[in-house]
């Protein structure tokens, strides 16, 4: 029995249906996850798409433009786009777009052998399996394990009506969102999930995609790069304090502050101190991913200011890029970072270890090669790897349940 459905598996002519679910598909580290899940699963599965918004045209040109920022080779073909559209004014909340995927995947799931959620958690209806990069549902948990912080509307009684009855004015099941098959980010995440949910995950790391030319480190600019997106979590005013001790006794460092503003709040408060020292930090904003590339390539340093990072898909690429990178001791992004001398505890720990590194070449060294042969667990191929394991264990593990359950009834 057990050889006909192994066979059966992989007959070709049994091409399985997966649907994927992503709340809404933007320009970050969750959507690399997502376009690189495509581009592990294209040739062997017939993919559909679900999300409530696309950010480019659904045509060759539109998917040329992810394959330039993403790195991937996919095609038109490879999978097709159902858009969700809005319907709701308070639509633009992220339960509702949650729910509202929720309930779209509860009615197409009889038509897809598998259905993924590879933005967060997410009740499908069924066992599926979701990649989560933070808990979507659960951030009052998260405000007490000192992840996440509310501001502005968050803080109100609306907010907290909305977050407690919506999701069961729409059906919203967390015991079935429980069933799923588990992915995170991080070991750091899985303990999260653990904690506030109580069920067991699996750790798959986002696939680092930049490629690089070799250039060697002392060729490098004496510069630092803070990059991600401008929000408070990102305490970009307590990086400019330490490195302004440090550039007293290294006065050639500088630092590139890059990515989009998120929070204009916050951007407003931190951009007179930028201007007063505009001779040595430089706001880089939203860039082309060339430019991106080319500062990573051409720096020696990053230094990240998230206490308590998801993963960071940017420190990774920096790494891979070859440079040093200092992060808060919190997080995932010490499973990326991993070494004691770049990992900081508070703003005076993180002044002493940059001024260490930066004048010992031979601990550069060292850093720098232990971190080139770590740094491969995050490789794209790894990614592509591992999502093609899972995915074809997940469903083979389906297909013999499924015809047990027929041998049980007949």
């Amino acid at each position: 029995m057990y050889d006909y459905i192994k066979l059966s598996m992989n007959n070709k002519k049994l091409r399985k249906k997966i649907a994927l679910f992503h709340r809404e598909v933007l320009w970050g580290g969750a959507e690399a996850v997502l376009f690189w899940m495509i581009e592990s699963l294209k040739k062997d599965y017939d993919l559909t798409l679900f999300t409530t918004y696309f950010p480019v045209e659904f045509n060759e040109k539109g998917v040329k433009k992810i394959n330039q920022f993403f790195g991937t080779s996919l095609k038109l073909g490879d999978f097709q786009l159902k858009k969700v559209y809005q319907f709701l004014p308070l639509y633009r909340f992220f339960f509702l777009k949650n729910i509202l995927l929720s309930r779209v995947a509860k009615k197409v799931k009889k038509d897809f052998d598998l259905l993924i959620s590879s933005y967060n958690e997410m009740d499908l209806g069924g066992k599926g399996i979701q990649y989560i990069h933070e808990p979507n549902m659960k951030k009052e948990e998260l405000e007490k394990e000192g992840i996440w912080e509310r501001k502005g509307w968050r803080k109100s009684f609306i907010y907290k009506i909305y977050s407690n009855y919506f999701p069961k004015i729409f059906s919203y099941s967390e015991e079935s969102m429980k069933k799923n098959l588990t992915l995170v980010n991080s070991f750091w995440m899985r303990k999260v999930i653990k904690k506030i949910y109580g069920i067991s995950a699996e750790v798959l790391y986002p696939p680092v995609f930049a490629e690089f030319e070799e250039l060697p480190f002392e060729k490098k600019k004496e510069g630092f790069l803070c990059i991600g997106r401008i929000c408070h979590q990102k305490r970009i005013e307590k990086i400019i304090e330490i490195l302004k001790e440090v550039k007293k006794d290294f006065p050639q460092v500088h630092l590139h502050i890059v990515g989009p503003v998120e929070d204009d709040s916050y951007f407003q408060k931190i951009k007179p101190l930028i201007q007063k020292n505009k001779s040595w930090i430089f706001f880089e904003g939203k860039i082309p991913r060339e430019k991106l590339e080319k500062l990573i390539l051409t720096h020696k340093y990053g230094i990240h200011g998230f206490e308590k990072e998801y993963f960071g898909i940017s420190i990774a690429e920096m790494v891979k890029g070859e440079c040093l990178v200092f992060a808060p001791n919190g997080g995932g992004q010490i499973e990326i970072v991993k070494r004691k001398e770049l990992i900081y505890d508070s703003k005076e720990d993180a002044i002493e270890k940059i001024k260490k590194v930066l004048s010992d070449k031979n601990l550069q060294k060292d850093l720098l090669n232990f971190l080139k042969e770590h740094s491969k667990i995050f490789s794209v191929d790894e990614f592509k790897r591992k999502t093609k394991e899972i995915i074809k264990k997940f469903l083979e593990r389906s297909f013999k349940r499924t015809c047990l359950l027929y041998i049980d009834a007949y």
